[in-house]
């Protein structure tokens, strides 16, 4: 992820928002953008099922001065990045999809 422009931080959390690992300076920071994240999976999750719209792909949320992009990594993670207003988000989403595939298939070897 270091490699997309406008990256910031990422972190992977389990379902429950519990921080698997991350690049965050602070466990502060991470640990409420892992709380944060499983929030934002349980509840579009539960909004397409409720309208019927299908299985959860990623969410994006954007600030003033920043973009949040979430996405699962397999049955039991979520990986969250927080990038740069001015980041290309289609660059964002094709490496976020590949490293999110990633973890999936490492949290299967183990």
């Amino acid at each position: 992820m270091r490699n997309v422009p406008g990256w910031i931080s990422a972190a992977v959390t389990r379902r429950d928002g519990l921080a698997i690992q991350h690049t965050f300076g602070s466990s502060h920071e991470a640990n409420a953008l892992c709380a944060m994240a499983a929030a934002i999976v349980g509840s579009a999750r539960s909004t397409g099922e409720e309208l019927r719209q299908g299985a959860f792909n990623y969410s994006v949320v954007q600030y003033r001065d920043g973009l949040l992009l979430v996405m699962e990594a397999g049955p039991e993670a979520i990986l969250a990045c927080l990038l740069k207003r001015s980041a290309n988000l289609g660059l964002a989403l094709l490496k976020v999809t590949q490293v999110a595939k990633r973890i999936e298939e490492r949290l299967e070897e183990i």
